[in-house]
């Protein structure tokens, strides 16, 4: 586990959901993010689905549409495991590639595993997510952290 984590920290991190929001990832990474660490990023062929019961989405393949994300590399390995264990149980990481400005990267992108989500018809905002949403969900990632045991 520690070679996957270390190889996936060397390419930057694609987040289209939660993780956008500055302080939930402050939350999970257990230190401040600054703004200029998260840089606006498009995924192509892909759309944000808001999922039945939960404040929030998943990607789904979709030609004709695009994801608007951010790009975050972690800073060390114990980053890259924080993440990973905030996603792990319904997310795995999957290769992408992003358009950041008029550059392509290689990035990654936690994508649900099959069968856990049932997609809303409503698509998921992250204004929305923000104003309604947040409160309840920062007190919820303080439990799902909490037993955060480091990197491997």
């Amino acid at each position: 586990m520690a070679d996957e984590l270390g190889s996936r920290a060397r390419l930057p991190l694609f987040f289209f959901g939660t993780l956008m929001d500055g302080d939930v990832l402050a939350h999970v990474l257990n230190r401040p993010v600054e703004r200029p660490e998260l840089a606006p990023a498009l995924l192509w062929g892909y759309r944000r689905h808001a999922v039945v019961g939960a404040p929030y989405p998943v990607i789904r393949p979709d030609a004709d549409r695009h994801v608007r994300g951010v790009l975050f590399r972690p800073r060390s390995e114990d980053e890259q495991a924080r993440i990973e264990h905030f996603e792990s149980e319904e997310y795995e990481a999957s290769p992408v590639r992003v358009q950041v400005g008029t550059r392509l990267a290689d990035a990654f992108a936690y994508r649900d595993i099959d069968g856990v989500f049932e997609l809303s018809d409503e698509a998921w905002c992250l204004e929305r997510f923000s104003r309604v949403d947040k409160p309840r969900y920062l007190a919820a990632c303080g439990g799902w952290m909490a037993d955060y045991a480091g990197a491997l």
